[in-house]
């Protein structure tokens, strides 16, 4: 800035001129400037000069300033006033006055119009969330007065999933017959929704012979020394450079050393050197997933050599989340004998209609959440029944929450904020459960925390670029291409890119439309979040937004 006003007044020394006018041409430059420019750092270069050489002008009357080392006088050239008769006037006694009173107030109109145009930063608007409201609105529902129509969960979820339990009941019923069968189910549903729930409760333990609970989050894990190969953590979601790395997850450290029959092993699923008729493989979406691409193609091989001996009553059910499964479906080397033998199934969430049916889930994960013997004894002193109705009340005051509970972990998180903030907005609890999802996620995948602003401002983007009508269907989906890309920034400044799929993939904030692995077609869920997620750019655009809440 020195260095720039030191040429400039060299430049005027060397070219000043004995006009008045130009002094009110310089007057009016300078007064643009002191009007609208105050802040001179924020002007471009070329701009900033001109600026500063009319503040010159002024500055340096009758001063001297060190031009290229030499010293020099700047004269100041006052315009002569003639001596006449008060009441010729002001104008006769200044003739240059009104021409300067003239040329300021050009000056003001013609600075407003460049700072209007160039200077000023423009006022952003808002990204409208109109539609993702009316897809939330769509989706809730009133919780009307009412009996529940089970006492139990498992019962909910055979009401929500007629099919899957109807085909579990046939894989009982051919073993307890004594039929030669093999088979191989998919089961898959969104984050949170009790995959694990029926999996433990229905699969595992409901099945009336032997069979074995495969927990690849815990092979891949704690007992993956146990293993005949190697398992390293390889990056998940990482920059397309490979620099910056957001997550890892356990993977096999060389594929051709990978053996089925250790995990079997290990997770015990041999007795007297046979295998159990049953094997329920669950978390596929919890390692690499260039291994769920190794677990699954030898799961297609075990099953077809099963059928084609046809010795053995064999059945394996897999369960994750869809991207878990999404890879395996999209490569081309897939089998396709498979499909004889294959069922896919979406798990969906029950559904809860009356209140006694969110009573019924209100005493099932206060339960889960203090422990059965707890509950049981709260239920016998009276004092459960407070916990259960304000549980059922705070459900019936957020009608976002009406569709949300069909997801058991988000049943899970409110059990205790029901009592503890009762009178919770819509924008408070909303953020809460939001950062809930990726604390959760945090655990089971390893993905940044909800304080991680760089990982939050990825999700940003994300929503916003998939926030347009025509992008977003009437029940949330939006189509992500497999280049789709969102850049990565740091203190303001981009460090990389990485695909939008690795985000939205095992971020426990998404899910794949059911019949679209060969695609990409997400929704993020609960549907609300799309929404909560462009209210938190629109915010970090503009503190003074104020938060859209859609039902409230």
């Amino acid at each position: 800035m020195a260095q720039e006003r030191i040429r400039i007044r060299s430049f005027l020394t060397r070219n000043w001129t004995d006009d008045p006018t130009e002094y009110y041409r310089g007057l009016t430059i300078y007064l643009l400037g002191s009007l609208k420019f105050k802040n001179l750092d924020a002007i471009p270069n070329s701009k900033k000069i001109a600026f500063l050489g009319a503040g010159t002008i002024l500055d340096q009357l009758n001063s001297t300033v060190d031009v290229e080392g030499a010293t020099v006088s700047v004269p100041y050239p006052k315009p002569e006033v003639e001596q006449v008769d008060s009441k010729r006037g002001l104008a006769s006694r200044l003739p240059w006055t009104r021409i300067g009173i003239a040329l300021v107030l050009l000056a003001i109109i013609f600075g407003w119009f460049i700072y209007e145009k160039w200077i000023k930063e423009p006022e952003l608007e808002p990204i409208p969330i109109g539609h993702l409201c009316e897809i939330d609105k769509n989706m809730a529902t009133e919780i009307v007065d009412g009996p529940a129509a089970a006492n139990d969960l498992l019962t909910y979820f055979s009401i929500a999933n007629p099919e899957l339990l109807t085909h579990i009941d046939q894989i009982e019923k051919a073993y307890l017959e004594g039929q030669i069968d093999q088979g191989l189910t998919y089961i898959w549903g969104s984050p949170g929704v009790g995959k694990s729930f029926i999996t433990r409760n229905r699969l595992h333990e409901g099945f009336p012979g032997d069979s074995c609970l495969i927990k690849l989050g815990d092979v891949f894990g704690d007992d993956s020394d146990a293993l005949s190969f190697e398992v390293i953590d390889r990056p998940d979601l990482v920059t397309l450079d490979g620099k910056l790395e957001f997550d890892s997850l356990p993977t096999v450290a060389r594929a051709n050393e990978y053996e089925l029959d250790s995990i079997l092993e290990v997770a015990n699923c041999k007795q007297n050197d046979e295998l159990v008729p049953l094997i329920i493989v669950d978390d596929i979406d919890e390692v690499h997933s260039e291994t769920s691409n190794l677990i699954l193609k030898s799961l297609d091989r075990f099953t077809l050599d099963a059928a084609q001996s046809n010795e053995d009553f064999i059945h394996v059910i897999v369960v994750g989340r869809g991207e878990g499964f999404a890879t395996w479906y999209q490569d081309p080397k897939r089998n396709d004998d498979i499909i004889k033998y294959l069922n896919v199934f979406h798990l969906n969430g029950p559904e809860f209609v009356t209140t006694g049916d969110v009573a019924t889930l209100a005493d099932n994960q206060f339960a889960f959440v203090l422990g059965a013997e707890i509950w049981e004894q709260m239920i016998r002193d009276g004092t459960a029944a407070e916990l259960t109705d304000g549980y059922v009340r705070y459900v019936q005051r957020h009608p976002f929450l009406t569709y949300s509970i069909r997801t058991l972990a988000i049943a899970t998180m409110i059990t205790d904020r029901s009592s503890s903030s009762p009178d919770d907005n819509e924008a408070d609890l909303k953020a809460f459960l939001f950062d809930e999802l990726l604390r959760r996620a945090s655990n089971t995948h390893g993905r940044p925390l909800p304080n991680d602003a760089q990982y939050r401002r990825l999700l940003e983007e994300i929503a916003v670029r998939y926030a347009d009508e025509g992008r977003v269907d009437d029940e949330g989906f939006f189509t992500v291409g497999f280049n789709d890309t969102v850049p990565v920034e740091e203190d303001g400044r981009p460090v990389g890119e990485v695909f939008v799929r690795d985000v939205i993939d095992h971020s426990g904030i998404a899910i794949l439309e059911p019949a679209s692995f060969s695609t990409a077609r997400y929704r993020f869920q609960p549907v609300w979040v799309h929404s909560h997620l462009v209210e938190l750019h629109n915010q970090s655009l503009n503190p003074d937004h104020d938060y859209r809440s859609c039902h409230d």
